[in-house]
């Protein structure tokens, strides 16, 4: 039985990391895109684990990989970002490991 995420060391983080990216290269490359697309949102998941959740503060505003405009953290529950993009009201929630700092 695989280990979830939460459990893994930091060796096994860095390790599952670099097969979910082949991985999705790979399926990519081959045309079986939506397959792609669930391997890179699991490599996102588990580069979350591998960051401090206390790093990214509410109020906030980041880039969110593969999404276009600020997204504004509400609030964070684990290693998921609470919030909205900049024009829209709708909360939606991230793992932190698709964020990026906004440079202004």
């Amino acid at each position: 039985m695989d280990k979830r995420y939460s459990e893994m060391t930091k060796e096994e983080l860095d390790y599952e990391l670099l097969k979910l990216k082949e991985a999705s290269m790979k399926k990519h490359q081959a045309g079986f895109f939506s397959e792609a697309a669930v391997l890179e949102q699991k490599f996102y998941m588990a580069k979350s684990y591998t960051l401090d959740p206390s790093r990214y503060l509410p109020g906030q505003a980041y880039q969110v990989t593969g999404y276009e405009g600020d997204f504004t953290i509400s609030y964070m529950n684990g290693v998921m970002a609470w919030g909205h993009f900049k024009d829209s009201s709708e909360e939606v929630a991230f793992p932190i490991g698709r964020l990026t700092s906004v440079a202004y």
